[in-house]
């Protein structure tokens, strides 16, 4: 008599995921930045993380280092428009190309990878 089988675990589809792009406007001493990004995390997440000096989430991140003491604010209106993305390659492909944008409009632009 053989021995029973253990029956297979059932494979469940995996919930459909998101992704993020965000334009973090940071103002120090008059001066405005803007970060560009983008995330599997919702932009207000990501916003926090920045906010609170996210180092361990993200080492090159330069928000933190930008405002010590100035606003750190979410920019909807330059990015909302384009949320949510299905994935990860084009949320990086609208990331740059929001970055050159923004760059082409005078601004000064960190991120945008």
């Amino acid at each position: 008599m053989r021995p029973a089988r253990k029956p297979k675990p059932r494979s469940y589809p995996e919930p459909p995921r998101h992704y993020y792009v965000y334009v973090i406007e940071v103002t120090e001493r008059g001066k405005r930045t803007f970060y560009v990004g983008q995330s599997g995390k919702t932009p207000e997440a990501r916003a926090r993380e920045h906010a609170s000096g996210c180092k361990k989430f993200c080492p090159s991140c330069k928000v933190r280092h930008y405002s010590p003491s100035g606003s750190v604010k979410l920019r909807y209106d330059l990015f909302s428009q384009y949320n949510p993305v299905d994935t990860r390659a084009e949320a990086e492909k609208i990331e740059r190309w929001l970055a050159r944008k923004l760059r082409a409009r005078g601004y000064h632009v960190v991120g945008g990878h």
